[in-house]
């Protein structure tokens, strides 16, 4: 995703120094209102997230694999159920 790569940038920059900046430094995120961005940031990048995710290659890989899968528990479990026919007897 390079379109989106200062947009993630930004939000590692924000998150790292969240997470190990000196909470009493003037570069803290919280301290510098910075923390506030990360919404928007979110909210930008989560659509594109989502898509690149959906094109990626081993993604598309393995959907045929789940469905498949997810169909086939789906028609076992149908074809074990006792029919309208057996109850009757």
């Amino acid at each position: 995703m390079p379109d989106s790569a200062v947009t993630i940038e930004r939000l590692g920059d924000i998150y790292v120094r969240e997470r190990w900046a000196d909470p009493d430094s003037s570069e803290h995120p919280r301290r510098s209102g910075e923390v506030n961005q990360l919404n928007g940031l979110w909210k930008t990048l989560q659509p594109r997230l989502f898509l690149y995710t959906l094109r990626h290659p081993h993604f598309l890989r393995k959907v045929p694999e789940s469905v498949g899968s997810i169909f086939s528990r789906f028609r076992a479990k149908r074809n074990s159920r006792p029919s309208d026919d057996d109850l009757a007897l």
